[in-house]
C-alpha cells in the first residue's frame, strides 16, 4: 500500500465525517515480518485537524525552493544553477 492509497482513503473517511481542511497525519512505518521484502506496513498514531508547525513548515520551504514534489515516489526536485537536485 503505497502512501497516496493511504492518503486517500483516511481523507474520503474524513470527508465523510465532515472533516475540510488541513489535516495532519503521524504514521511510522516498520518492516512486514511476514514478508520482509514486501511494502512496509503503517501504524497511525495521530491525527491533527489543524494546520501545525511541521506542515506549516514544509509549506514554506516548498514556497521558497520553488521545487517539485512526485507524489507516488516522494521525491523531491529543486532547480539549483549547477543542475537539478534530486532528493528524498
Amino acid at each position: 500500500m503505497n502512501m497516496m492509497t493511504i492518503c486517500k482513503s483516511i481523507g474520503d473517511v474524513l470527508y465523510d465525517k465532515g472533516v475540510i481542511g488541513h489535516v495532519t497525519l503521524d504514521l511510522v512505518a516498520f518492516p512486514d515480518p511476514t514478508s520482509p521484502n514486501s511494502h512496509p506496513l503503517f501504524w497511525a498514531i495521530d491525527l491533527n485537524c489543524n494546520l501545525t508547525d511541521y506542515a506549516s513548515a514544509c509549506f514554506f520551504f516548498d514556497f521558497l525552493m520553488e521545487g517539485k514534489l512526485d507524489q507516488i515516489t516522494g521525491k523531491y526536485e529543486i532547480n539549483t544553477a549547477m543542475g537539478a537536485y534530486h532528493g528524498k
